[in-house]
């Protein structure tokens, strides 16, 4: 775990949020196109996550301190229907010592 300058340990966290990337456009339903740029933010940055193919899906991750939340986003038949896949993680127990439980799920929603 860091260390803070005086020797104290620092509590864990999650890497900052990033909203859905790329931006919608207006079919939103791809595929996207490649920018290496996208994924410059320091939260993909932090989370070593990018993807430099052609892609059919928006990324979002949005952090708290007691959790986080991990989208992938996409249209794939561009019938206005998404579907969203999540991973959700908590921290559960004390802090600094807890462990981080992860949750799945996939939600399909009218746009």
């Amino acid at each position: 775990m860091p260390n803070a300058a005086d020797g104290r340990a620092l509590p864990p966290r999650f890497p900052p949020s990033e909203p859905a990337t790329p931006v919608k456009t207006d079919s939103n339903c791809g595929p996207f196109k490649v920018d290496p740029r996208h994924w410059d933010s320091p939260g993909w940055q932090a989370l070593n996550f990018a993807t430099y193919d052609s892609h059919r899906y928006r990324y979002a991750f949005d952090s708290g301190p007691d959790g986080f939340t991990a989208r992938a986003i996409g249209d794939l038949d561009c019938d206005g229907v998404t579907s969203t896949f999540e991973t959700i993680g908590r921290v559960v127990g004390p802090p600094n010592a807890g462990e981080v439980i992860l949750t799945t799920s996939q939600v399909r929603s009218q746009e």
